[in-house]
């Protein structure tokens, strides 16, 4: 039986390279972001909230990027390193980690005071064979888009994961996906599946359903009073 390799996708990013926007996926690509966390790595993002009363804008990425701002200290804060954010025109923001995601979904929120376009959530996950595209910064080039199709949706433990049969490698982590044809976000790219000896040629991707950051969000949102419920943001 041929033997597979889960590898987290947070790595250490190089200078980017910024991509001329494609107009089909204008708002989703204005919306993506590059996470830098200083001399330790970092992985991809995408902006989903703007709270008009805080003037801050959340963004979701990976738990595991996240944890990468404690640095070779696992009890350290979370705050520890600074995180920077970069946009698909080169903008830069900083920003500080805000909460993680205490079920186990590997998601983690970042906050800025920057005002970042926010992508359209899809109000349910997509069914399997949905065509989808992905934007993040694998290997530290940003931003750089994926076709693909969603696949097979697992539970584990209580957790929601599904396929996601798109490219990818150290630094997608915290990609965001899209339906293709609607252009709404629905998953974040967590990890991939190899079946190479050097763990780099993706079989397939794994991603967190838009669920699950809708859970989140609402935690995040009870703790801070935002203008939030779990299905969206407040007109």
């Amino acid at each position: 039986m041929r033997s597979f390799n889960i590898i987290l996708l947070s790595c250490l990013l190089s200078t980017a390279v910024f991509s001329k926007p494609i107009p089909k996926i204008q708002k989703s690509l204005d919306a993506s972001v590059m996470i830098v966390i200083k001399d330790i790595g970092g992985g991809s993002g995408t902006s989903v909230f703007y709270d008009e009363n805080r003037k801050k804008t959340i963004v979701v990425t990976n738990n595991h990027v996240c944890q990468l701002s404690r640095g070779a200290d696992a009890k350290g804060s979370l705050n520890k390193v600074p995180v920077l954010l970069v946009d698909a025109q080169g903008g830069n923001y900083k920003a500080k980690i805000v909460f993680v995601n205490p079920s186990g979904d590997d998601l983690c929120l970042i906050e800025t005071s920057a005002r970042i376009p926010t992508a359209t959530l899809a109000p349910v996950g997509v069914d399997i064979g949905t065509k989808v595209y992905t934007i993040g910064a694998p290997k530290g080039w940003f931003p750089i888009i994926y076709e693909g199709y969603a696949g097979t949706v697992y539970i584990d433990n209580g957790l929601v994961f599904q396929v996601m049969v798109v490219q990818g490698t150290y630094g997608s982590s915290g990609s965001g996906v899209y339906d293709f044809n609607t252009g709404e976000y629905v998953g974040t790219l967590f990890a991939m599946y190899t079946h190479d000896e050097k763990k780099e040629i993706p079989f397939f991707m794994m991603a967190v359903p838009v669920n699950s950051l809708r859970v989140l969000m609402q935690k995040y949102s009870d703790n801070n009073k935002l203008d939030w419920n779990i299905f969206g943001a407040k007109k």
